[in-house]
């Protein structure tokens, strides 16, 4: 049988009683009235019975900590399971994220209360390792290393948040680590005729998104969701914000890109997109951009026909079968303009400066390109719309 009593220097009731393995336990209920301190007691002696008849679960821990926060706070404990949690903290993201990436936290949290399949209608502190594991092994069956990589460092900051807000003890997604990059596992960039390919495949709209990655080197969606107000024909120049690290860019425009933007219908609305069919597209799944630009190098023989799931569902292994790793995807337009500039041997720095890579953040600082030193290097990229000179 437990009792309370009082401490020296001490204003709130202490707990004598006995834990599951028969250890006395002296605990502070942080309760100065006695009928709040003899709840708490009570709770706490339910648990260690339950816990000496080997029935104590997870759940009916939340519900001794239910019964104490109310005795403590007048008001029950906030929702915390796990689907409760991260579908709430998805929501309070939102408005700090990009359409693209919103969705993609959306898909991701999803992913993981679908694996975890009851559990997530456990408290959030019920969610061991050993759950986090086995979605990491179940998702990397479908996906790539770096995929995998960024679902866990993506849930790994709202068990951080969980834990910073006092829901969970510990972050168990710490306990879990990031798959090692397998060697020859990166993108490459595209040759001057692979890119001729891809071009002479590509609708109108695709061209100009094309052009845009090869002489911009900017990522998929900051070329997809660009917008009339970030073209100025006269200065021959195209601003970018970009989505992923907030960088401010003017790149200008290479001849053959802005021979393909001077022969586009402009319209009346400066906020209009410049690709409204693929942007409309990109709002609702970025994922759905990616697969149109694989069936386009697919069509243009640079990668093998079915090489997705389609190829997987005609062994039998259906759409929750791990894809073909590709070596090029539109990210690798990034790569080729890099190239593209190197080979034209503009230097480092000017190279960074246009593509905006994140690395050498500290040279960019402290060095400033002229808008003529860019212009002039961006002149040096070949027209990758002409055909190669016969030898």
């Amino acid at each position: 049988m437990g009792s309370l009593h009082r401490r020296e220097r001490s204003k709130y009731f202490w707990a004598a009683f006995y834990m599951p393995d028969g250890r006395r336990a002296f605990r502070s209920t942080k309760c100065a009235n006695r009928q709040d301190a003899l709840q708490v007691l009570a709770a706490w002696e339910k648990a260690a019975a339950l816990g000496r008849a080997g029935v104590l679960t997870a759940q009916q821990v939340h519900n001794v900590m239910q019964a104490i926060f109310l005795s403590s706070n007048r008001e029950q404990l906030p929702n915390s399971t796990a689907r409760a949690y991260l579908l709430a903290w998805v929501g309070q993201k939102e408005p700090e994220l990009a359409d693209t990436s919103a969705g993609e936290y959306r898909r991701i949290t999803g992913g993981f209360l679908d694996a975890i399949g009851k559990r997530a209608d456990r408290p959030m502190d019920a969610i061991r390792p050993d759950d986090v594991l086995k979605w990491r092994s179940h998702l990397a069956e479908r996906v790539g290393p770096a995929t995998v990589n960024k679902c866990i460092k993506i849930l790994r900051g709202a068990w951080a948040q969980a834990e910073k807000e006092g829901i969970v003890s510990r972050n168990v997604f710490q306990a879990v680590n990031t798959l090692k990059k397998p060697h020859g596992d990166s993108r490459r960039a595209f040759t001057l005729d692979e890119l001729r390919r891809i071009l002479e495949v590509c609708d109108t709209e695709w061209r100009g998104i094309v052009l845009m990655g090869v002489y911009t080197g900017q990522r998929m969606s900051d070329v997809v969701l660009l917008s009339w107000s970030q073209i100025d024909l006269a200065r021959g120049e195209i601003y970018f914000n970009t989505r992923k690290t907030g960088a401010r860019l003017t790149i200008p425009a290479a001849a053959p890109l802005r021979e393909y933007l001077m022969g586009l219908h402009a319209g009346d609305d400066p906020r209009a997109d410049l690709f409204p069919n693929q942007a409309a597209v990109m709002r609702s799944s970025g994922s759905a951009v990616s697969r149109a630009f694989m069936a386009i190098l697919e069509d243009a023989g640079i990668i093998p026909k079915d090489a997705g799931h389609r190829k997987h569902a005609s062994k039998g292994k259906g759409r929750s079968a791990r894809r073909t790793l590709s070596e090029v995807s539109f990210h690798s337009l990034r790569h080729t303009a890099t190239s593209l500039l190197k080979n034209a041997g503009v230097s480092d720095v000017v190279a960074r400066s246009i593509v905006g890579h994140e690395s050498e953040s500290v040279s960019r600082t402290y060095t400033h390109i002229e808008g003529g030193t860019m212009r002039e290097a961006v002149g040096r990229m070949p027209d990758v719309t002409k055909e190669a000179p016969k030898r």
